[in-house]
């Protein structure tokens, strides 16, 4: 889970930016003491206020742990020749390298980058000798364009990657993608992580037909990719119950129900279909009639 990084997180910040290990290609310059650490979040927040954009603090959703950060930073100084962009970055605790987090972090600092923020273009850096890193960076579509040596006299990469060509190359989503993304619902709780999930494979709106559980998901280009059906047919009522629906629904989202249980419930309170606008991030349920019954927004992460 990404959101803002708060005065809170000091101890998680401290913690990581402590450990020589993950200075290793950052300077070698771990820091000594608490304060430093609250004093690199004060700064951080003062960048969501100039610049409307900064660091997120990445959240572990099991254990609601501080892990690292991940996000945009704008650069206003020149570093290798460079100045005034927007650096695609991320850093975390030792202890859950290898998880993936940087890699679907910086994907959806990508995305949200060209998507949200609409800016035209995206850069970073990384140590030469930083192996991983520069792996994340080409997973998240970046290029190495040149290299330069910073000011601690050690090479690194300048990376760059531009909104016409993320959107040319970017690889469209398939079934296997987006069932491997929902194989982690367990219950309501879970949808809003899941529609930032496929949000970021290229799902821009999609359509679960109550009856079977099929579903058509779209996304740009016209792209499509169809999930069939999940179950044996259910028989969706004639008259819709929208009290009823709704109260099944609340019930779901806190976990009360699993996902078999909740398609049950809307076909006896004649729910037919729900369709999902990942750009509005807006569920809406229609009866057999094609009238609409309810119209939710998706919780932000």
């Amino acid at each position: 889970m990404l959101r803002e990084i708060v005065p809170e997180d000091y101890e998680g910040l401290f913690a990581m930016d402590s450990d020589k290990d993950v200075h290793l290609y950052l300077g070698n310059n771990p820091i000594s003491d608490v304060q430093q650490a609250k004093d690199a979040i004060v700064n951080i927040r003062q960048q969501y206020i100039d610049n409307g954009i900064g660091r997120w603090a990445v959240i572990e959703k099991e254990s609601n742990e501080f892990i690292g950060w991940s996000g945009l930073k704008l650069v206003k100084e020149e570093r290798g020749g460079h100045s005034d962009y927007y650096d695609v970055g991320y850093r975390f605790a030792k202890k859950h390298w290898g998880k993936g987090y940087a890699t679907e972090t910086a994907m959806a600092t990508v995305e949200y980058g060209f998507n949200t923020m609409n800016l035209a273009t995206l850069n970073a850096t990384a140590d030469r000798l930083n192996n991983q890193s520069i792996k994340v960076l080409t997973k998240a579509g970046l290029n190495i364009l040149e290299e330069f040596v910073d000011s601690d006299g050690r090479p690194y990469y300048w990376f760059e990657l531009r909104k016409a060509d993320w959107k040319k190359y970017q690889v469209m989503f398939t079934i296997e993608q987006i069932k491997e993304a929902h194989s982690k619902v367990k219950s309501g709780a879970d949808f809003p992580q899941y529609v930032q999930d496929i949000k970021v494979l290229g799902v821009i709106k999609y359509e679960t037909y109550v009856e079977d559980g099929h579903t058509v998901f779209y996304g740009d280009n016209g792209h499509t990719a169809q999930w069939d059906a999940k179950y044996d047919t259910l028989s969706i009522g004639e008259t819709s119950k929208q009290e009823q629906f709704i109260s099944d629904l609340k019930a779901h989202q806190r976990g009360e129900t699993n996902y078999p249980t909740f398609c049950n419930d809307c076909a006896k309170s004649g729910v037919e279909k729900w369709i999902v606008d990942i750009n509005k991030m807006t569920c809406t349920y229609y009866d057999k009639a094609g009238n609409e019954l309810l119209v939710e927004q998706v919780p932000q992460l």
